[in-house]
């Protein structure tokens, strides 16, 4: 069977004594491509930050591989090095695209030359080539967001969270960036998680469609189609 990568028991965040979020159980396996389908104010994002490390659920347990979360900062280090979250608008450093999508690169330790090399393909996947010194604070919204799944694809992290990943994106070029996605867990075994207001999008992308409404699981199923690397 194949392993899996979280386990969520009787999670709840509350902001201001008022929940966010109610998951009663949720596992979510490796190579898995789960759409979190809701309106506004579902609990999508929120269920991002807590996959993500970032937010501390106020009751229950989150295990990650295995390992029961104990939410003490030192020890997510080692879990947040398999983990990217591409957060909605992305967070830009006011430099070029290409330093941008080198950052993570730079921080494992990757030869100069190596990671600008990794960092160009990664931007012509994203259908961007030629921006690599581009100014962050030049690009569009949706070419932000490219370079922000450039920089998390270039990677290749065992978990990727995207919240509303295509939302500012020319629908021209969300079919090349879905291919991507799905080249990731075909040439990587990647586990995606990402939210999305679009129900189509959900059921060509995903092999599974979790529906939060009001921080809690309305439905979750799994869709029928094939996985497949190369078409969507």
């Amino acid at each position: 069977m194949t392993p899996v990568v979280y386990k969520l028991e009787n999670v709840v965040k509350q902001y201001d004594g008022r929940p966010a979020l109610s998951i009663e159980a949720m596992e979510i396996r490796e190579r898995d491509v789960v759409a979190v389908l809701g309106p506004n104010g579902s609990g999508k994002t929120t269920l991002l930050n807590i996959l993500a490390f970032l937010d501390v659920p106020s009751s229950g347990r989150v295990w990650f591989e295995g390992h029961q979360l104990n939410w003490v900062e030192r020890d997510l280090h080692p879990f947040r090095r398999q983990v990217t979250l591409v957060t909605r608008p992305p967070t830009m450093f006011n430099t070029s695209a290409l330093r941008n999508v080198t950052y993570g690169l730079r921080l494992r330790h990757v030869a100069r030359i190596e990671r600008r090399a990794l960092a160009r393909q990664a931007l012509d996947k994203v259908g961007l080539p030629g921006f690599e010194h581009r100014s962050a604070r030049s690009l569009s919204s949706g070419e932000a967001q490219r370079v922000a799944l450039a920089r998390a694809i270039v990677l290749k992290p065992q978990v990727l969270l995207l919240d509303e990943p295509t939302s500012n994106i020319h629908p021209d070029f969300v079919p090349q960036l879905e291919h991507v996605l799905r080249e990731l867990v075909a040439d990587n075994g990647t586990t995606i998680v990402f939210s999305t207001h679009d129900q189509t999008q959900a059921e060509r992308l995903a092999d599974r469609v979790i529906d939060l409404r009001d921080g809690k699981i309305d439905s979750d199923h799994q869709l029928s189609h094939m996985r497949s690397g190369t078409s969507l």
